[in-house]
């Protein structure tokens, strides 16, 4: 009972050890029991506050890390499909670059026979 005089009591009202009064005292008077009650009771009420707002908290917490989660894997999604979507835009470039090539080497090719006929068409000459 002392410990609990001394939980709801300020500095200013400390009462020096000769004056605190004994639990004898305290079963005298009766009437101090009830407000230590009462006030046992409101902090059993401010613990089961305290409490569910803990829990109310921590269900906050894993809804938002539960939600960061999720963006993470869409964010890494976005990524790895952007990445796909570039190395497929690089192979059509470079089958493009390729057809270019040929087209380019068949033109040659069809020059090289034009210009050896006219050789040939010439020395004939």
């Amino acid at each position: 009972m002392l410990i609990k005089y001394f939980a709801f009591h300020s500095d200013e009202d400390h009462v020096p050890s000769s004056e605190m009064p004994t639990t004898q005292q305290q079963g005298e008077a009766g009437s101090s029991t009830e407000p230590e009650v009462e006030a046992v009771e409101d902090e059993d009420a401010l613990k089961m506050d305290l409490n569910e707002s803990v829990q109310r908290l921590e269900q906050k917490c894993a809804g938002v890390r539960e939600e960061l989660g999720r963006m993470a894997l869409s964010e890494q999604y976005m990524r790895t499909k952007q990445a796909q979507l570039r190395a497929k835009r690089n192979e059509v470039k470079a089958e493009q670059a390729i057809k270019l090539a040929e087209e380019k080497e068949r033109e040659a090719e069809v020059l090289s026979r034009f210009f050896t006929k006219i050789k040939y068409i010439l020395i004939k000459i």
